[in-house]
Formats: structure tokens, sequence, C-alpha cells
């Protein structure tokens, strides 16, 4: 492998939304750089990123791949995220494990909400944009002027513009060369051109010039500048965060592939070079992570490999791996001893002989590790990652009856290691598994996962709502008697009288009886019959809540009678008693902190309308706004979904418990045929 040394090493990101030609223009570098015979392409399912099962099945970025390639003596190491909106983490992950970022924008339309998130969330490190579907645009000049917009006018700087022939786009202008390439390679600028052309390189000139002092004064006194100053202080300009090139590209016609190789090269710092990343030490104090020095690396990413094996994916900030000593985990301070490092391509691997500042490399040695972790060669330094996003949607799952619980347990864990962002828990009402994720495209890659590398087919549902049911009126003297005889005899026997009556919520207990109708020592069975009686309601099964019992007395055989036998009195006490009160569903409702930009305030609000909510607050600020709502738990179960369409992708809301309200009496026919209980109650 050339560029052995670290200053000759590039580590950068493609970053962008779903659909953006992110991945194939990914496939182009890799072919333009040699390492294929032949550009992959994603919708074909040949596209060497996209190698894992789900991913080609579904012809889109799942799984977070790395590739390297050797550029001009350079070794340039790049991550492809995916670019789902409900897959952000993944994007954030690997902005915060690269030197550098290629944003990828969509040369077919006006720059969207979701491209203006990365713009965002890459603040911090050098980046450069690229238009793609150079070859399909019909109106570059608009879809130019929006990405200026989206990057900042005062930073955005287009280095290319779209040469055009008999209304087709041939090729890509080089502004700063005053080249023009078109599919048949690199030929002067035509005639048409000149005067577009001279226009827009007067203006890269006044903005490159005006991030330097010396560079604009020279400017000034000659009104040019030679192609080398300006191209030297464009790099410093794009590793100051001070100026975005944007470039446009075809990943199909591989126009402007060669641009962006070298625009890595020259405008993307070597690990050297780069702003050094801080970490903090177990006592809380700050530590620079130089790349001389001790070995620092972070968790990128885990795939699944075709047999179902984890790969883990590193990024190698500091030093290189020890070659006999052990990992050691900056958080825990756990060891492991990871004994083969590879680098790969997709779903290739190679041997890695370069594992030094820079480098993303890949081992299958168990490291049991998680996105986003640290680890070093003995310091406990812990580098900042981004935070999951609380989750806001779930699924229930049920797995085939060929699959014991074990294997489901082994499962679930796994995909937490493949998805930190993933969240699992047990569904209180049906003991069922509960995935939960921030988007539903998280959630079906989860499932596929299951499916296709890990040998678990499933069925899943929004989890239930975990209803109550309630006394509506009060009844009094309701009689529950346990008897069992044996020939002629009794043999079991047990009375106890109930009154029931409505109590807000909770569930409460008096004892009013006398010892000589009940005494004391049956009074625990009474207890127990009566939290059985109410685990499970008269009208579809869910447990009863918010009533008060109260036990008034009861009568008992001196020789037979248990507690066991007053256990069951009570219980067919209750039930009876709460069949009488005319019982009635309550529904759980959450409070809701839901984050929005402040421009889309207006229909998530309407959304909410529709979704019985009541607004309990509004907090207008910019770029977000904070929207405060008691919602009906039945209503979140498809609001993440709904909300990430209405905000392209930027919405996201975080769910506290609230309390129990009355379920309107429309509703209540629909919640008793969904009820998982009904074969439980009477009539089920």
């Amino acid at each position: 492998m050339a560029g052995r040394d670290g200053a000759f090493s590039r580590t950068f990101a493609l970053l962008g939304p779903r659909a953006v030609g992110k991945t194939s223009l990914g496939d182009r570098l890799l072919d333009l750089a040699g390492v294929t015979r032949q550009f992959g392409r994603v919708d074909e399912g040949t596209s060497l990123l996209d190698h894992d099962a789900e991913s080609r099945r579904r012809r889109m970025t799942l799984s977070t791949s790395t590739a390297w390639l050797e550029w001009h003596e350079h070794t340039l190491f790049f991550v492809d995220p995916p670019g789902s909106d409900g897959l952000a983490y993944e994007q954030r992950l690997a902005a915060a494990c690269v030197d550098g970022a290629i944003l990828l924008f969509d040369g077919q339309q006006s720059v969207g909400v979701p491209v203006r998130r990365l713009v965002r969330e890459t603040e911090g490190i050098p980046r450069f944009a690229v238009l793609t579907r150079l070859d399909r645009t019909e109106d570059p000049d608009r879809v130019a002027a929006s990405a200026q917009d989206a990057v900042g006018n005062s930073r955005a700087l287009l280095l290319h513009l779209v040469a055009r022939e008999a209304g087709q786009n041939i090729g890509i202008i080089d502004i700063l060369r005053q080249k023009m390439t078109t599919s048949d390679g690199e030929r002067p600028v035509r005639e048409s051109d000149r005067a577009r052309l001279a226009l827009a390189r007067e203006r890269l000139l006044e903005t490159v010039a005006a991030t330097d002092d010396a560079l604009l004064e020279r400017y000034l006194e000659d009104l040019d500048l030679e192609p080398d100053q300006v191209a030297n202080a464009l790099a410093k300009a794009v590793l100051s965060g001070r100026l975005v090139p944007i470039l446009w590209a075809s990943a199909w016609t591989g126009i402007g592939g060669s641009a962006i190789l070298d625009a890595v090269v020259d405008w993307f710092p070597s690990p050297f070079d780069r702003r050094r990343p801080w970490a903090l030490d177990i006592e809380g104090n700050d530590r620079e992570i130089a790349p001389d020095g001790p070995f620092v690396a972070q968790h990128l990413a885990t795939q699944l490999d075709e047999a179902g094996e984890r790969v883990y994916l590193f990024r190698v900030w500091a030093g290189s791996p020890p070659s006999k000593g052990p990992w050691v985990h900056a958080e825990t301070g756990r060891s492991v001893r990871p004994q083969k490092f590879y680098s790969l391509r997709g779903g290739r691997s190679a041997t890695a002989r370069q594992a030094g500042p820079g480098s993303l490399i890949a081992t299958w040695d168990p490291m049991e590790s998680f996105p986003g972790e640290t680890w070093t060669d003995g310091p406990r330094w812990v580098l900042g990652g981004p935070a999951a996003p609380a989750p806001m949607v779930a699924w229930a799952l049920e797995t085939q009856p060929a699959v014991d619980a074990e294997k489901m347990r082994r499962s679930l864990q796994i995909l937490q290691t493949l998805d930190p962002a993933l969240d699992r828990y047990v569904d209180e009402l049906t003991l069922r598994p509960v995935l939960a994720g921030s988007g539903l495209d998280q959630l079906e890659r989860a499932v596929g996962w299951l499916a296709t590398s890990l040998g678990v087919q499933i069925r899943y549902q929004f989890p239930h709502v975990s209803y109550r049911e309630a006394p509506s009126l009060a009844v009094h003297g309701v009689e529950g008697v346990h008897r069992k005889t044996s020939d002629g005899l009794v043999s079991e026997f047990g009375k106890v009288i109930l009154d029931v009556e409505p109590e807000g919520e909770g569930f409460r207990f008096e004892d009013r009886s006398v010892d000589e109708e009940l005494p004391e020592k049956f009074m625990p069975g009474v207890v127990e019959g009566i939290y059985r009686g109410g685990e499970h309601g008269p009208l579809a099964g869910y447990p009863v809540t918010g009533l008060l019992v109260r036990c008034t007395g009861g009568d008992y055989d001196m020789l037979e009678s248990t507690s066991e036998h007053f256990a069951l009195a009570a219980e067919k006490a209750l039930k009876e008693a709460l069949k009488q009160s005319q019982a009635r569903f309550w529904e759980p409702w959450g409070r809701l902190e839901i984050w929005v930009p402040a421009e889309h305030v207006g229909p998530v609000m309407s959304e909410l309308a529709q979704r019985r909510s009541r607004i309990t607050g509004l907090e207008i600020g910019q770029p977000e706004a904070v929207i405060f709502a008691d919602v009906p738990v039945r209503e979140t179960l498809s609001f993440g979904p709904r909300l990430l369409a209405i905000t392209s992708g930027q919405g996201r809301f975080l769910q506290r418990p609230g309390r129990y309200e009355p379920l309107p009496a429309a509703l209540a026919k629909e919640v008793r045929a969904a009820s998982p209980f009904l074969d439980r109650t009477d009539g089920g």
C-alpha cells in the first residue's frame, strides 16, 4: 500500500440524504482509482459498498461501509454511512470519526432540509459539497444557487459550471483551472462559455482573496491572482472552515470524480494536520490526542458478514495497535487482545498494512464493543461521541415457534452491538420483546438483520397500549364464595363480602370486617385474591385501576378453611363486583417534548390536534422550537414516522409517562377487539 506515512493519508466521510447517489459516487471513486474492474451499481445489487444482503435486497445503504484507495501517492480512507433520516445517528458517528466530509446534494432539485441538517452537524471539520447527477439536472444554475444558500452564501464557493449542448449536460467547467471536462476527457472552454466563466472566476477570486489579507491586497492591486496562489489560499480556507467549495459530478459517467479525489488530497488535512481531538480522562481532565502519542482508536461501526459474524470497524486516532499488549476499553478498563486487523472495501478484506493515525481498520475478534466507544493501549481517555437519539417508534416482536427464547435473547443483544441507537425492553402486558428506534428504516433494518443474518423469523406490530379498566359505579355487599365438598362433606370453604367504589387512579384496600366473621389470619389470602381478581378486568382483560376495595365481612369453616380458600373467594367477589360496577376503559397519556424546526411548528401543531392532544407549552427559538403536549399513548405509536415526514427528518420527541384518563366511548369497541387478553375474560 503506497503512502504508509500518515502524512500522506486522508480520512473522510461521504454524507448525504437517502437516494442522493452517495454510495454510487463512492463506487465511482473506487472505479476511477482502479480498485474495481467494473463500476458497481446500487440499483442492480452490484455495489461494492452496499455489500450486505439486506442493503442489496432493498437497493439502499443500510450499513456503514468503509473503503480505501490510492490517489496521487496518497492513501484515502472513506466512510459511507446510510443516508436515511431514520439512520441519522450513523451519519453523526461517521462525521465524528473522520478528518473531512464530502456533503452530497441532489443535483436534480433544490437543496432540502436533510442537507441543511448535515451542514449544521459537520461544523468544525473541513468539508466540501458535491452536486450529484450532473447528467440529469435540468436547471443547474437554480440548483447551484440553492446549494450556496444552504451552505451559507458568505462561505459557499462554486468551483464548477455545467457545460450544456443541445439541451444536454455534457460536462463541467473548472472555474479555477479554466478547463472543460466531458466524458471524452479534458478540452478547452468553448467560446460560448467564456463570458459566464469570466464572471464566475471573478467571483471566485474575490471570495478566496477575502480569506487572506495579503492575498486580498495583491488582488486589489492586480485584479488577478495566480492559480497556485488561489489553490493554496483555498486549501487553507477549507481547512479552517471559512469556505465550503461546491463541485458538480456524475457517478454514472464519472465526470467530476477525479476532481473530487484531487480535492480530498489538496483540501483535507492529514491526521497530523487536522485540529486534534480532545478526550476526557476518568477524572474529567482534558487530554489531547496527538497522532504520534499513545494508541487511541474509536469504534466506528459494527457489520455482519455473510456468515452472520460480527466485524468491528475502528478509526485509529493516534499511535498504532499494540503488538503485544491489550486494547483497553477507556470507559470500563476492560481489556481484550485482538490478533488480526484488516482493511475493508465494502465486504472485501485485506490484511491491514497501514494501521497508524487516520487508518480505518477492522477485526473479527470478539470486542463486545459499541460504536462510539474509545479504546487505547492503557490510558483511560474517552473521546466524545454523538448521543443516540431518543426512540420515537417501537415494534413488539413475536418469533416463529421454532425460535427458542435464548436464541431470541442472544440475537437482540447482537442487534444492539450493531446499532447502539436501538432500545429494547419487554412489553409489560404481553411480555414480548420490544425494539424501539428513531424511525421505521431503523426498525426495518433490524428485523431484516434478524431474518437474513441471524436466522430469526419474526412478526411485528406496534406494542399493545397499556389500557386499564376502572369501575364507574359503587357496588356494595357483593359476595364471593369458594366451596368444595367430598362425600357430602365440606372440604374447602371461604366466603368474602366486598364493597367496590371508584377512586381516582391506583388500587386501594380497606379491611372493615370483624374477627368473628373473618379471622385476621385469613386476611393475607383475601388481599392476594383481590389483587389476582384485578389483574384482568371484565371488559377485555386489561388490569384494573381506579378503585377502592373494602372487605366488610365473610364466613369460614373452623376446621377446613385456609388462606387459599379465601383468596379464591375474594377473587370471585371482586370479579363479580367489577361486572356490576359498569367498568369502563381508561387510557394512558404521555407527556411529550417535541423539537422541530421553527418553520414547521404550524404543521406539527395541526398533526397533534388530529391526535386528541393538548398543547401545554411552546417555546419558539431559532433554528428550533419546542412544543410541549399531553398526548394519548395510542396516538404516539405512529407519531414518530409522521413527525419525520413533516419535518424532513429533523423533528424528534421525548416521551415521559403521564396519567390515565377515561377512553372516549367511540373507541371502546376497537380497544376490546385488539385486546391480547380476550381469552381470559368471561366473554372471550
